[in-house]
């Protein structure tokens, strides 16, 4: 019998978030203690004894950050799910203090997924604000939501 820290050769029970970016600082301890306890409540779930869990994450700011936290609070790896190229992606994160933080939650996560580009759009289109790159966020939009079975939303 496989343990519950061992996923390899194993299907997990894929987690997402959607939320707000800009949340209230001052809730952000008590937003990741409930998104903790809906992880260890699936931990616990005797429908899933040997079933690993996985976060689909974007690293934003706020309902992300969050998720993400209560995740490696738990021991539950993430993946990182990119809109863009990590380069034009950070360019979206206002202070030196978010970049840091988003390096470090990159750093941590088990894998990355960068979204590819629209065929109809250049990198250089997606580099500044506008339709092609409102299109790039649209489709990390829709990822989680395809690819989860769990989609935590926190609103602010």
């Amino acid at each position: 019998m496989p343990s519950k820290t061992s996923s390899r050769g194993m299907v997990s029970l894929i987690f997402a978030v959607t939320g707000h970016r800009d949340l209230c600082i001052g809730d952000f301890e008590g937003l990741e203690h409930e998104v903790g306890k809906i992880f260890a409540d699936f931990q616990k779930d005797e429908r899933f004894p040997h079933t690993p869990l996985l976060l689909l994450s974007a690293l934003a700011e706020g309902a992300d950050r969050i998720a993400v936290r209560a995740a490696r609070a738990a021991s539950i790896p993430y993946i990182a799910v990119l809109p863009m190229p990590e380069d034009l992606y950070r360019n979206d994160f206002g202070t030196e203090s978010s970049d840091r933080e988003f390096e470090e939650l990159l750093q941590g996560a088990t894998r990355r997924i960068i979204l590819p580009v629209l065929d109809k759009h250049t990198f250089e289109e997606i580099a500044r604000p506008g339709p092609a790159r409102d299109l790039q966020y649209q489709r990390l939009a829709t990822f989680p939501v395809t690819y989860s079975q769990v989609l935590i939303a926190i609103w602010g």
